[in-house]
């Protein structure tokens, strides 16, 4: 994407996990001054496929921008914290078939990947992360259940502290099929969203997690 903006393009931005557009360069501007999209916020071209900070479509995003708001109104505004996509570095997944070794640490990967984002609903997660996530989880909540019975109380606090990435994570599986993470109090649709495979390009909810 070419950091000279042309007055005919148009723009889609990626906000709160949503693909919003198209867009003018003007109402991005307008955007970015009103605080609802940021520098590291994505955004591409309408026709292409790219996502790009738009730091990088509007070079000068990078700086503060001038706004007609007084100083007064600007301290009593409340900045929503923004998803950006791009900082989500999934774990790398091997296509063939795995040493034990490599298996046993991707999984641990995947399981401290949705620790790191455990308070975080926005976007995809493909199914093999989320699996192995759940499979570290199991095996951990397994061993508690090997403590004296004086040390069971831990089992309980891992068990509450967990009750939040289990449910970004399920929320994040849902999102991969272009469905709300409220399908989960569905009993028994949402495990379709655990055994298959997920919404192929970019949907609702953010890029495709595999491209």
């Amino acid at each position: 994407m070419s950091s000279t903006i042309e007055t005919e393009n148009q723009f889609f931005v990626m906000l709160n996990g949503r693909e919003l557009g198209p867009f003018t360069p003007e109402q991005v501007q307008t955007m970015l001054l009103k605080n609802e999209i940021h520098a590291d916020s994505l955004i591409k071209i309408l026709g292409t496929q790219q996502w790009v900070m738009v730091s990088q479509a509007f070079p000068g995003a990078a700086k503060p921008l001038q706004s007609s708001t007084k100083p007064s109104q600007q301290q009593h505004q409340t900045q929503q914290p923004q998803f950006s996509y791009a900082d989500l570095e999934f774990p790398h997944v091997s296509k063939g078939k795995e040493e034990p070794l490599d298996f046993i640490k991707n999984c641990w990967d995947c399981y401290v990947w949705c620790l790191k984002n455990g308070f975080n609903k926005q976007g995809r997660i493909r199914r093999r992360h989320f699996w192995r996530f759940f499979l570290v989880h199991n095996f951990i909540s397994a061993c508690f259940s090997f403590l004296p019975l004086g040390l069971g109380y831990l089992g309980i606090i891992y068990g509450l502290l967990m009750i939040i990435p289990l449910a970004c994570a399920g929320a994040r599986r849902a999102h991969d099929h272009n469905k709300t993470g409220l399908v989960w109090l569905i009993p028994f649709y949402a495990l379709t969203f655990v055994f298959s495979e997920g919404f192929r390009g970019n949907n609702n909810y953010g890029p495709d997690p595999k491209a």
